[in-house]
């Protein structure tokens, strides 16, 4: 007996694929994370490993630290490796967009400092 074959259609993945412009823009927690990844690793001169994000994060469980790390992979922010536990590297946009954070932060607590 031969199997049924899948009814459902093959979804490509076009943010995948090499050379494709169209990537969605980070959200804001995932520049937070970026940048904290860009500061630790400055600080330390290594970056940190999933937990050490989710105790900075204020984050119970390292599956949603994951889960950021995965959508910054797949935004090529981000490059690691499987089962190592100090893998995480920003590309060069990863960069940009945890600077653009750091920025963006600076300016709101110069604006909330000066209100009264």
């Amino acid at each position: 007996m031969t199997p049924c074959p899948d009814p459902r259609p093959r979804r490509r993945r076009p943010e995948l694929e090499r050379g494709n412009a169209s990537i969605e823009p980070l959200t804001p927690r995932q520049k937070e994370v970026a940048a904290l990844i860009l500061v630790m690793t400055k600080e330390r001169g290594f970056p940190p490993t999933v937990r050490e994000l989710a105790a900075r994060l204020g984050v119970a469980s390292t599956n949603g630290v994951n889960d950021l790390l995965t959508a910054l992979e797949r935004k090529r922010c981000l490059t690691r490796e499987s089962k190592s536990a100090r893998s995480l590297v920003l590309t060069v946009s990863g960069i940009e967009a945890a600077e653009e954070h750091q920025r963006d932060t600076a300016t709101t607590d110069v604006e909330e400092g000066a209100m009264p």
